[in-house]
């Protein structure tokens, strides 16, 4: 078994990695056929050729020699219907000689019951019978002419008719066992596709639940901020001051409900374009460098032979985004030093790997069952907030390495821990490879916004499609900045965007006509020529796990999650203007 295990490991990885579930497996059991074919022809003709039996010794070797340079040509490319049509005619020409010499010991009529296992398994089950059928009759043909040519193998007419009705019992057999098969698969991939669609609107339900406690639970919390304020009487302070712990309760259950539940990543509708890695790594790492002066040292280093590609980059962001985020919670109240290490591997003429490795100070960690890291605690974690506040939530760098044939691991040392991670991206043929070893230190971002000294002096955007969250937003903001204007979608955001210059945009997220992340990206888009950056903040209802990687990787600078304290809000605004100033 352990040879088998590694000849499986051999033939998997020399597979191309962009084929198909479907076809690879197709050209792995291709290339073991082929494999196993070689060693079992040129074993045989070993023996055979130890008896002087010459011809026959001489087709098994041909047909060794042929299976090795198939299996050579074919293991690495898309075309699976070459390959195994080759390896299953090689096989036909051996089990009809033998048939029709009788073979080394006058039985070479059982190679014969082989073929229909051979064509099925290679071609399934409607092309496996065609060539079933194509090899009965040529069967059919030998036994009948070997009944009249005195040099050939003598079956007779008894034999034949049991060797031919033998044939079609096995090829019965094994076209019986392939349909239960096949029928097995596709109610297992039934069942899955079920239970991913019930998990799916268990999360839609989970998402929308969240979003509509959260828009008015906001509005509750900052008009109580704002009545907080005046002056009341101990009696109706009393019972405000009630109602405020109330709902700040309201605000810890909602966040424990959609804790469990996750940004669904899904490939069907994915972006392809032509992007450049480097950039994309930078302008990421640049949103660490900026928000988290006071706690990160991020340094990094890329090591690109190859800089274009095809694909999704804002995938690329939210892994690094995730992965980054969830270091920061290692250690919250020292300052944090990275090390990120980005490099590019030719994986064939058609892709390359993206490794990327994050190494941090130690950090003791366990893993449940279902492979979650969790921050080692002294005590058991017997709350949710316990769970949350030492969860590390790389859900989003699991299913984003999946999509993209890549792996994920951490590994701990004595004085460090690191994060392993690893995505296959197609190559852009139109753009030229560029061979590049460099290594980037930055602390400025590449360009630069529309500069403000103070909160006080900013003019600010406020996209929000209700009007009672425009009015709210207004009351609790209106004497801490100098004027705010209001867009009730991403299309009047845009249209404002190109006749006025303002200092802070706030984005909601799900707006009709065009929503706050494609608003996010048509605003990046626009000042990509202007050499200018405005500062957005997503204030948003969406706060499940991964909606603050997606805001980001739009091209947003920070985020905030309904129901929110105007204080963090003003403090989020105010580190936004200065790193800008």
């Amino acid at each position: 078994m352990g040879i088998l295990h590694n000849i499986a490991n051999y033939i998997t990885r020399k597979t191309d990695k962009s084929n198909s579930p479907d076809k690879t497996n197709r050209i792995i059991t291709t290339s073991f056929v082929a494999i196993f074919s070689c060693i079992f022809f040129l074993i045989f003709g070993i023996l055979v050729l130890l008896k002087e039996i010459y011809p026959l010794a001489l087709i098994l070797g041909i047909a060794a020699i042929a299976n090795l340079i198939a299996y050579y040509r074919y293991r690495s490319s898309t075309r699976v219907e070459p390959y195994s049509n080759i390896i299953l005619l090689i096989a036909a020409i051996v089990f009809l000689y033998s048939l029709a010499t009788g073979g080394a010991y006058n039985a070479g009529f059982i190679w014969i019951f082989v073929f229909p296992f051979l064509a099925i398994v290679l071609k399934g089950i409607e092309k496996g019978t065609i060539s079933s059928m194509i090899f009965l009759v040529l069967i059919i043909l030998i036994c009948v002419a070997n009944l009249y040519i005195p040099a050939a193998a003598s079956y007779g007419l008894s034999l034949s008719l049991r060797l031919i009705g033998g044939y079609i019992a096995v090829y019965i057999v094994i076209y019986t066992l392939e349909f239960l098969k096949l029928r097995n698969q596709t109610a297992m991939q039934q069942w899955i596709e079920e239970s991913k669609d019930e998990s799916k609107r268990k999360d839609d339900f989970l998402s929308k639940l969240s979003h509509q406690i959260r828009t008015p639970l906001n509005n509750i919390t900052l008009i109580s901020n704002l009545i907080d304020r005046t002056k009341l009487s101990p009696e109706v302070q009393d019972m405000f001051d009630t109602i405020i712990a109330s709902t700040n309760n309201l605000v810890n259950v909602v966040n424990n409900i959609v804790q469990i539940s996750a940004l669904d990543i899904d490939d069907k509708e994915d972006i392809q374009v032509s992007f450049n890695i480097e950039t994309t790594i930078d302008n990421t790492l640049i949103l660490f460098r900026n928000q988290h002066k006071e706690s990160l040292e991020l340094h990094s280093k890329l090591d690109f032979q190859r800089t274009h590609f095809i694909g999704n980059p804002i995938r690329i962001k939210q892994l690094i985004l995730n992965l980054i985020e969830n270091l920061l919670k290692i250690k919250p109240e020292e300052k944090l030093k990275l090390e990120f290490v980005a490099v590019i591997k030719n994986e064939n003429e058609k892709m390359s790997r993206l490794e990327i490795s994050i190494n941090c100070p130690f950090v003791k960690m366990t893993k449940d069952e279902k492979q979650n890291y969790f921050l080692a605690s002294s005590k058991p974690l017997s709350s949710v907030k316990d769970i949350q506040k030492n969860y590390l939530d790389f859900s989003i760098s699991r299913k984003i390495t999946q999509l993209y044939s890549g792996t994920f691991d951490i590994t701990s040392e004595e004085d460090s821990t690191v994060v392993h991670t690893s995505v296959l991206l197609k190559h852009d043929k139109k753009v030229a490879s560029k061979v590049k070893d460099l290594e980037i230190v930055k602390t400025e971002p590449l360009i630069q916004s529309p500069k403000v000294k103070s909160l006080e002096d900013a003019n600010i955007l406020l996209v929000e499609d209700n009007s009672i969250n425009q009015k709210i937003v207004i009351l609790s903001l209106k004497n801490k900045v100098r004027n705010i204007e209001v867009a009730n979608n991403g299309k009047e955001a845009l249209d404002k965007f190109g006749t006025t210059k303002y200092d802070v945009i706030l984005m909601d997220i799900q707006m009709p006509v065009m929503n706050g992340i494609l608003a996010t990206k048509k605003i990046r888009e626009l000042e990509a020529s202007t050499n200018t950056h405005t500062p957005i903040i997503a204030i948003t209802a969406n706060a499940l796990s991964g909606d603050k990687e997606a805001c980001l990787a739009a091209g947003m600078n920070d985020y905030i999650s309904k129901p929110f304290q105007v204080e963090i809000l003003l403090q989020k605004m105010k580190n936004l203007l200065m790193q800008n100033a």
